[in-house]
């Protein structure tokens, strides 16, 4: 079969140079079929901070509540990961931020590659 033929192949978005944050994909219909296999990346901060995921077209504002959270150690590499994907409905935003349960945009400090299907 022709891999560009299969309905629902893996995708990745990776970030050109260090970021703040990386729309992966905005749903532009209900899509349930959209699911985050791993976020990897690497923080070249001073400082300790979260990366985020939100389900969500655009970037959302600071102070909202991501879907999952793991810590990046200073200068370190970071990564979740879900075997079966985590499910998203409208869009696969990935971000920093110095607080962890709510979004407090950190800097343009981080590298940003995500494994996708939608």
């Amino acid at each position: 079969m022709n891999p560009s033929s299969i309905p629902y192949s893996n995708k990745t978005a990776t970030t050109a140079a260090a970021a703040a944050s990386l729309v992966v994909t905005p749903s532009t219909t209900t899509n349930q079929h959209l699911r985050c296999f791993d976020v990897v990346g690497y923080n070249n901060s001073a400082t300790d901070q979260y990366i985020q995921l939100h389900d969500t077209a655009a970037l959302p504002a600071d102070g909202a509540v991501p879907i999952a959270t793991v810590l990046a150690p200073a200068g370190f590499q970071f990564g979740l990961s879900w075997s079966a994907g985590r499910l998203f409905a409208n869009g696969i935003v990935v971000c920093n931020s110095s607080t962890a349960v709510t979004k407090t945009i950190g800097s343009a400090d981080c590298l940003f590659d995500i494994t996708y299907r939608g």
